[in-house]
């Protein structure tokens, strides 16, 4: 008896798959992955039918850095995964508003360290920049 495989969603970024227009993820860790790559790179309001999808991070650009700033990006951050992921557990975020160069003394680097509620032995770690 043969099982099938249900597929849990489209890969990111986006590319050909073997059997129809989109390569598809077929393990939960990964659909969630993606998920969050999705909620973390959508600012609210962009979302067409769900304009509350997506991070205030916009209204940070011109903030100036400050702890209070770090803060604030962190709550916002936490808030929108537990709200719109609620599979996923944050193990560690960090907040680094500090330049590692010069060249890049204008950026947010957000690191989330994640796991799942039902398999909190499997993680992994992305940085976005902000």
């Amino acid at each position: 008896m043969s099982q099938t495989l249900k597929a849990m969603g489209m890969n990111y970024p986006m590319q050909d798959g073997q059997q129809g227009y989109f390569d598809l993820v077929y393990d939960t860790f990964t659909s969630e992955e993606i998920k969050l790559i999705n909620l973390m790179h959508t600012n609210v309001g962009e979302r067409v039918m769900q304009p509350e999808f997506g991070l205030s991070t916009r209204r940070y650009l011109f903030e100036n850095i400050t702890p209070q700033l770090k803060t604030n990006i962190e709550l916002d951050i936490r808030n929108k995964i537990t709200y719109w992921l609620p599979n996923l557990v944050i193990n560690n975020l960090t907040v680094n508003i500090e330049a590692l160069e010069e060249s890049d003394k204008n950026s947010i680097y957000v690191t989330i360290n994640f796991s799942l509620i039902q398999n909190p032995n499997q993680f992994d770690e992305i940085t976005f920049q902000l």
